[in-house]
């Protein structure tokens, strides 16, 4: 036992140090399509594109190397072109990522702080700011961007251009600014948005006129009120008792038949039963037997409970369309 316990030791600290490989593996970003002779190919390229001045097909060139490979100094070339395209926001933070992966002692890192300070003398900013009398839940938007409280009150970098800024809020009315920056502005800008939106309220729905009754044809008794029967509501109780009656007549038909089987049943097992004892085929003739009957009571009962509803209905239909007149004999 004593031997063993090194050894499985051992064992124990190889297999956590495997998987732990191997979990690190799965969770870091893989690149199993990058290809560093195709990333190289594509840095050539693109260095070629700067030397003939193409500095847009320089930064696609530099980017998809950069997207197989990740190395530094297609990131520095990144920034390069994109300088020289106008993209200065986009190249001030790739020379940003390029200095913080550069180590201390390599010498490509004073060139890239020295145009880094260049560019950042170079890159308009914009501090956007709420007025007093803005909402708290004012929104404003650059472009097709959406800056949330966080981005108030802070110098952001943007590229040289002319930019469309929008200000709203619920229950006001949107207000756009036009701000042009050059290179190396510092601007400010306070904005808010527009008028308060008059809530319009809906007229109520006009109630719809219930037209009158038209008067019964022909003179009225004396000191009679007709009243027009309720036609509607009696013939739909009249229609529900004859269909009750058309329901009890089938359960009577279906008690009759079930009745006439038991019938039937009981004297072949008075045949095959003498004496209470009973032969093969008097018992199937009881078992059958007792199974109809008590199909035959539920049809029995069905039949009494359908017939007397339905009679109930259809005499109270009647009784309802029959007093439709009321004679009052001049009282109240």
């Amino acid at each position: 036992m004593s031997r063993l316990r090194p050894t499985c030791s051992k064992f124990v600290i190889r297999a956590l140090l495997v998987a732990c490989w191997a979990l690190l593996a799965w969770s870091v970003p893989q690149r199993a399509s990058a290809q560093p002779a195709a990333a190289e190919a594509l840095f050539r390229a693109g260095r070629e594109a700067v030397d003939r001045g193409d500095p847009q097909t320089a930064c696609e060139r530099f980017r998809e190397s950069y997207r197989l490979e990740t190395a530094v100094g297609t990131l520095i070339n990144i920034a390069m072109c994109e300088e020289q395209l106008g993209e200065l926001s986009r190249a001030w933070a790739h020379y940003q990522e390029a200095v913080h992966a550069l180590t201390g002692d390599d010498r490509r890192r004073d060139t890239i702080i020295a145009r880094l300070a260049a560019l950042d003398a170079r890159l308009p900013r914009v501090t956007i700011a709420l007025a007093p009398s803005a909402p708290p839940d004012t929104r404003v938007a650059i472009g097709a961007i959406e800056l949330t409280r966080a981005s108030f009150d802070v110098a952001l970098p943007y590229d040289p251009g002319q930019y469309v800024i929008e200000a709203a809020a619920p229950g006001y009315a949107s207000r756009t600014y036009t701000l042009a920056l050059v290179e190396g502005q510092r601007a400010q800008l306070v904005v808010a948005p527009g008028e308060a939106v008059a809530r319009i309220e809906a007229p109520p729905a006009p109630v719809a006129a219930v037209p009158a009754a038209a008067p019964p044809s022909g003179p009225a008794p004396q000191g009679a009120i007709a009243i027009a029967p309720a036609a509607s509501a009696s013939s739909a109780q009249r229609d529900v008792g004859w269909v009750l009656i058309g329901a009890a007549g089938a359960s009577a038909i279906a008690a009759g038949i079930a009745g006439a089987f038991v019938i039937d049943r009981a004297a072949v097992v008075d045949d095959h039963c003498p004496r209470d004892m009973c032969d093969l085929e008097g018992e199937r003739a009881a078992a059958s037997g007792r199974a109809v009957y008590a199909l035959f009571i539920a049809a029995g009962v069905s039949t009494l409970i359908t017939s007397s509803v339905g009679i109930y209905l259809l005499v109270d239909a009647g009784s309802s369309s029959d007093s439709a007149t009321l004679q009052l004999n001049g009282r109240f």
